[in-house]
């Protein structure tokens, strides 16, 4: 995303301090983000501005409250901003991004932090669709000890989703970004101040002026984010959910250990589906309490608790999500269960990236020698025709038979080899090893099919001249 995608960003090249602007990279309600190099070290780093759209415009390079009104509001904001900095640099934790520095310019304030090399976990969901439990909890269990630290501190996050959690490149470990959101727990402030909410990942009390928040806040929102990396979909929204309760209609969000997913284990289905409990008393209390749950899939809790004032892991009270009878959409089903058979399977890739790619040049290897076995054959039986040569009828009615059989394996063979391809190709985006083989695989996939569909053509023309 370059500077002027954002009409309220700073421009490529700004000299803010110490730090040049390169590119802006990502924009949110409370403000942007920017990558940005320091002069004197030659250092990447991400620097947050505080510029609330809602209430602040930037005039110049300078921010400014969009009113009189406003002030309050984004000098309130603006000093919380700083003070959350510099609470947050004391943290060193390998999953949480690290803030270095903070300081004033232009009428409004920065935070900088590490700039993280690597891929969202959004840009991974995208492309993979779902995870593995062990994949997953590589994800989720470094987080969730990340925001244990921070809640000790009397800190939330409240923007936990996809988007802010990257892998990095150098050895695949999550880190949570973009803490420019987060808040403590205790205070209040007018809606507009405090107000974030990303459809799916936040909970009720995200979209209520003085909803109660707390680590059961930024545990839907990790059980959400499992949710979608489980069942390849978000969490029904907050709102919606919360309306059919108050209709007296059942809660639509389904309930992931009610249906049962392959490949998962009961308790930790469990441990998500009462992360995502619909008010903050059905939910854990604390990151402890979850992970217990995530990790051992301990089936106790209290089924009535009291919610607690504290943010940190000292509460340990929790409840189950009440009961549900819907199940997972078809979809999830399909594409967890392993039905269909071994066809199924290795249309999914979920032989994995060797026994699948085996697979596909053995059968490549028969479709080709078929190819050209029946070419073989046409060949022989047109010079015989030529020659005058007379066979008996049982032996044409031979031949003819082999021909048909030869066309019906070739047509299976081929369909087969169109599976295959396709597993092979999810393999490779799925494979956790170096991602340098499963380039090699799709580039081999690719020549593979190219040079059956040169034999194929060839074949076709030599018949049809015969």
């Amino acid at each position: 995303m370059s500077s002027q995608d954002h009409k309220h960003a700073l421009p490529a090249g700004y000299r803010l301090g110490s730090y040049r602007v390169v590119r802006v990279l990502g924009v949110g309600g409370f403000g942007v983000t920017y990558l940005c190099e320091h002069g004197g070290l030659d250092v990447q780093v991400a620097v947050k501005e505080y510029l609330p759209n809602e209430i602040a415009v930037r005039d110049g390079t300078a921010v400014h409250p969009k009113s009189a009104g406003d002030r309050e509001d984004f000098e309130w904001g603006l000093s919380r901003f700083l003070e959350e900095a510099r609470t947050l640099a004391r943290f060193e934790h390998p999953n949480v991004v690290r803030v270095r520095d903070c300081f004033e310019a232009n009428s409004t304030a920065y935070i900088v932090m590490d700039y993280e090399d690597g891929e969202s976990l959004d840009a991974l969901l995208h492309r993979h669709g779902t995870l593995t439990e062990a994949q997953l909890k590589r994800v989720v269990l470094p987080v969730a000890e990340g925001l244990r630290q921070i809640h000790a501190a009397g800190f939330l996050h409240r923007d936990v989703k996809p988007s802010n959690i990257f892998v990095r490149r150098s050895d695949e470990s999550p880190v949570l970004l973009d803490f420019g959101s987060a808040r403590q727990a205790l205070g209040r402030k007018p809606r507009s101040m405090t107000a974030i909410a990303s459809a799916g990942y936040s909970p009720p009390e995200q979209y209520e002026s003085q909803g109660a928040q707390g680590a059961w806040t930024d545990i839907y929102a990790l059980s959400a984010l499992c949710y979608r990396a489980i069942a390849g979909e978000t969490p029904v929204e907050a709102p919606r959910r919360t309306a059919e309760v108050a209709r007296q209609r059942a809660d639509p969000q389904e309930r992931l250990a009610t249906a049962g997913v392959a490949g998962y284990s009961s308790g930790f289905l469990r441990a998500v589906d009462w992360g995502l409990g619909l008010t903050e008393t059905e939910r854990p209390q604390s990151i402890g309490d979850w992970l217990t749950r995530l990790q051992t899939g301990t089936e106790r809790e209290p089924h009535h608790t009291a919610r607690s004032d504290s943010s940190g892991d000292d509460a340990r009270h929790g409840s189950d999500v009440p009961g549900s009878s819907h199940v997972l959409p078809h979809r999830v089903e399909r594409s967890r269960r392993g039905s269909g058979g071994v066809v199924a399977k290795l249309m999914r890739g979920e032989f994995g990236l060797p026994k699948t790619y085996w697979l596909f040049n053995w059968v490549v290897g028969i479709v080709t020698g078929l190819i050209l076995e029946y070419l073989r054959i046409q060949t022989e039986s047109s010079a015989l025709a030529q020659i005058g040569t007379r066979l008996p009828l049982s032996r044409l009615l031979v031949i003819d038979l082999v021909y048909v059989a030869y066309l019906i394996l070739y047509a299976v063979l081929i369909v087969y080899s169109v599976i295959v391809v396709i597993g092979i190709w999810r393999a490779a985006n799925a494979y956790d090893g170096w991602r340098g083989w499963a380039t090699l695989a799709k580039i081999s996939v690719v020549v593979g099919v190219a040079l059956t569909v040169f034999v194929a053509i060839a074949a076709f023309v030599v018949i049809a001249g015969s």
